[in-house]
């Protein structure tokens, strides 16, 4: 028992520090040829066919891979006109073979940018929408799964999809449920899952959930141009994650056109999100990493555009039923509830749609309670370059911290760090109590000595009395009547340029310690150098233990602000 007991746990460290490494490293992928086509070998085996069944056939390339084992290839080499290649369609019968159903595959990628024609995308986040162009179609044709790996008892394995589009199905790609350690690597990129071929509407068979990872391990997306997906159209775009799995989801477009500026909606309800994951996983990022060798926070290259969705543009649950925290996630640097460009509103939550509820439960990012104990918080955003999420003008809350039901209200806290969360509708940071609260500005009011709880504690936003700026520098009175024995001191007190009464740029922190609880404090602290006196300013308080309150009323200057926060 005790050398049962070794070897598993030997599995378990391992399989966590590979996970870890990979999300740290930054990872070096490897840029595939584009239509290259196929030569058969060994261990490639090539599509030549459209049909659904027997030689040439993709259902054939993947019953020979799993036959032969090992590190494997599937590549398409579909005849078409060499001097204007078109798009090849593979309808399915039924359901493709499981991947690696003889349990001895080490690697497979299954590489659609091989086929005659395929382009790959050239731009970065913040060049525009993609340049794709895919030339393999797969339509479900409402086959319940379209690739699976359900192999639960083989090593652990690598699975790479990419330049694919996939419609017409229950799930898209699937990896192995209710097995711990993840079992698999699943690696999607340059992908169009929900859409038609071109990326420019909804497919006529669309799918339901795009990707499922379920248990394993998964990258979906990255930092380089060729690995961003187009995730739209379907139920929910990711959704899965397992208490030890490491899930990457980086460089997307979830919910909008191929040019990033439309909406194709992941048509979610109102528990759901376009991304829909349980924030529990070691090493969950969404958006940008400033952490490892290769941090991509400092550029564009890893942020998602999560928009034009019909419920929420992310929703994140701790694991159901159990006692497991949110730990070390990082959502950076996305752009929620904005096109590709981030100055004109393409909302979360379609107030057309019958599904999204709006205005209150569809908006940007929903936390959602869940297990035992309270768990830390979950930390959204961060205070150095490029870590800030935007999230603005969702048709509901740009965050909301949702402990209803019988799920412990203080397993749905968070950290809100930097981000710029403004024109969001109802409230720019809500608390759930109970519908009702969701009046006029949406405030949940402070109460004396902050003695509420719920999510967040429902933590008592800074009262700021006056303040002016003169010589770079921002002097301010304020006070956060919350005792100590009700709040963990010291508080950290972050400044933000007003829009709306939400946060635009982020100014400054101050530290509001437990000597001067629920006391007025006269502190003047160096605002950014190219800030040129801000209009107006807002405020929050975060406790020790990273509860974030709402945002204060807006401060009002009779002043004119630097171009830079001008059109958020």
């Amino acid at each position: 028992m005790f050398a049962y007991r070794s070897k598993l746990m030997f599995s378990l460290l391992r399989h966590t520090l590979i996970a870890t490494a990979l999300l740290l490293s930054g990872s070096a992928f490897a840029q595939p040829v584009a239509g290259g086509g196929c030569t058969a070998g060994a261990h490639t085996f090539c599509v030549l066919s459209t049909a659904d069944a027997g030689t040439g056939s993709l259902r054939q390339a993947i019953t020979d891979s799993n036959a032969a084992g090992g590190v494997n290839t599937i590549g398409f080499d579909i005849p078409t006109n060499p001097l204007n290649p078109t798009p090849q369609t593979i309808t399915l019968a039924g359901q493709l073979p499981a991947i690696n159903a003889n349990g001895n595959l080490s690697s497979l990628t299954i590489d659609g940018y091989s086929q005659p024609g395929s382009v790959m995308n050239t731009n970065a986040p913040d060049q525009g929408g993609l340049t794709t162009k895919l030339m393999i179609e797969i339509a479900g044709n409402n086959v319940v799964e379209v690739f699976s790996y359900k192999c639960c008892t083989a090593p652990f394995i690598t699975l790479t999809f990419q330049g694919l589009n996939l419609h017409d199905f229950t799930e898209g790609i699937v990896g192995q449920g209710f097995t711990i350690p993840p079992k698999a690597q699943l690696n999607v990129y340059g992908c169009f899952i929900g859409t038609n071929i071109g990326g420019t509407a909804v497919a006529e068979g669309p799918g339901s959930v795009g990707i499922d990872v379920s248990f394993d391990n998964a990258q979906i997306g990255g930092p380089q141009p060729w690995q961003r997906n187009l995730l739209s159209g379907n139920s929910e775009g990711v959704t899965g994650g397992a208490p030890d799995a490491t899930i990457v989801i980086e460089g997307n477009l979830i919910g909008t056109d191929i040019s990033g500026t439309r909406a194709i909606t992941n048509s979610t309800t109102s528990s759901r999100g376009a991304l829909a994951l349980t924030a529990t996983e070691p090493a969950l990022r969404v958006g940008c990493t400033s952490v490892g060798p290769n941090p991509t926070c400092g550029t564009a290259a890893s942020r998602n555009v999560i928009s034009g969705n019909s419920g929420y543009g992310m929703v994140l649950a701790r694991f159901f039923g159990g006692p497991y925290p949110v730990v070390d996630a990082q959502i950076k640097g996305n752009y929620i509830g904005t096109d590709w460009s981030g100055t004109k509103p393409l909302p979360n939550g379609n107030i057309a749609d019958p599904y999204a509820e709006c205005p209150f439960n569809c908006g940007g990012i929903q936390i959602h309670g869940g297990g035992s104990g309270s768990g830390p918080a979950l930390i959204i955003g961060g205070f150095a370059p490029g870590e800030a999420n935007l999230i603005a003008n969702n048709n509901g809350p740009g965050i909301w911290a949702n402990g209803a039901d019988s799920y412990p209200p203080i397993a749905a806290s968070f950290d809100n760090q930097g981000n710029a969360v403004h024109n969001n509708v109802v409230t720019d940071i809500a608390f759930f109590v109970t519908p009702t609260v969701f009046t006029g500005n949406g405030w949940i009011p402070n109460d004396p000595g902050d003695a509420d709880t719920g999510a967040n504690n429902q933590q008592n936003y800074p009262v700021i009395q006056s303040a002016h700026v003169s010589g770079g520098q921002l002097t301010v009175t304020y006070s956060v009547d919350s005792t100590t024995t009700n709040s963990t001191y010291p508080l950290r007190i972050d400044f933000y340029v007003d829009i709306d009464e939400g946060s635009g740029e982020f100014l400054v922190s101050d530290t509001y310690t437990s000597a001067s609880a629920q006391q007025m404090r006269t502190v003047t602290l160096s605002l950014p150098a190219d800030v040129q006196s801000p209009v107006g300013f807002v405020a929050t308080a975060t406790t020790a233990d990273h509860y974030t309150s709402e945002f204060s009323p807006s401060y009002v200057f009779d002043r004119i602000f630097a171009d830079r926060f001008e059109g958020h």
